[in-house]
Parts: structure tokens; C-alpha cells; sequence
């Protein structure tokens, strides 16, 4: 066992600090978004980066399709580049995360999305739920109407 204290109790305060999620994680997400009233599901998986300060970058590779009306070209499967923040509540196991997703395809939106965050018994395991998300990068910003639910895993070592 290590003499060293953790990064919590070194700065003196119980609970974790924002440098104990710096690491490398992947991630599975789900859910549903609708977008010009037409409503759509859609997954992915990929992996990001967060360092000590809460900075973000990653990438992820997402699918989805519309839940109604015709599907003209099936599943649309896509890939985004990530960058933005995941900044820890003070004190506490929660914390709030503002995400650009870049498209690689002119066909979808780049997205800005809001998320709430928990901890998920360790810094090693963490639960993201969407609470907003705008189309950025386009003539109009749009409001989506977005429901997706997020979980991600340190990758070991990382």
C-alpha cells in the first residue's frame, strides 16, 4: 500500500476531485432524438480522453434510423470528432459535461450536446444523461429534442 494520500485527500476535501477523472474511457451510448418532427433512435460507441483539467477529446462512431416514415437510405452510421468539457461538481459525485460532436458526413448535423453526469462508484466507471442539445456549425441553430442516456469505462492503464 501506498504512503502517498489520493488525490482527494491530498487537497483536503472528501470525495473525489476533478483530476481523479482524467484518464481514457470508452463508451456505449443509446437513445432517441427527433428532429423536424420526425423522430429517430440512435447508438454508438467510441472513446475520449479527459484530462486534469476537464478537458474532453475524443471520437465516436454513431447509427441511426427513423422510427417512422420511410427509410430511403436505411441506417445512417456516421463518424463525429468530440471536444469539450466534463467539469465535476464541487464536493461531489456529480458534475455537468458540454460536448461538440463533428460530423465526418455533410448528410447529419454537428451537435453541441448538455449533459448531467454520476460518478458510478468509481472514477473508473461514469453515467452521462443528455439534458439539451443544439445543431451548430449550420446557417440556423436548431433545438433538438434529444433523450440519450451514456455510460463510459476507463480503459485500463488509461
Amino acid at each position: 500500500m501506498s504512503d502517498q494520500p489520493s488525490t482527494a485527500s491530498a487537497a483536503g476535501r472528501p470525495g473525489l476531485v476533478q483530476a481523479d477523472l482524467a484518464g481514457s474511457f470508452v463508451y456505449k451510448f443509446e437513445g432517441n432524438a427527433v428532429r423536424n418532427n420526425v423522430a429517430h433512435r440512435i447508438c454508438g460507441i467510441g472513446t475520449f480522453t479527459l484530462d486534469a483539467a476537464g478537458q474532453l477529446a475524443g471520437s465516436h462512431t454513431s447509427s441511426g434510423t427513423p422510427l417512422q416514415g420511410s427509410v430511403k437510405d436505411g441506417v445512417l452510421v456516421c463518424t463525429f470528432t468530440l471536444k469539450g468539457s466534463l467539469l465535476l461538481d464541487a464536493g461531489a459525485h456529480l458534475g455537468n459535461a458540454d460536448i461538440d460532436f463533428v460530423s465526418d458526413n455533410p448528410r447529419m448535423d454537428s451537435v453541441n450536446g448538455k449533459f448531467r453526469f454520476a460518478v458510478a462508484g468509481s472514477p473508473d466507471r461514469l453515467w452521462l444523461m443528455s439534458t439539451g442539445a443544439t445543431t451548430i456549425g449550420g446557417a440556423a441553430t436548431v433545438t433538438l429534442d434529444e433523450l440519450v442516456i451514456l455510460e463510459a469505462v476507463r480503459i485500463p492503464g488509461g
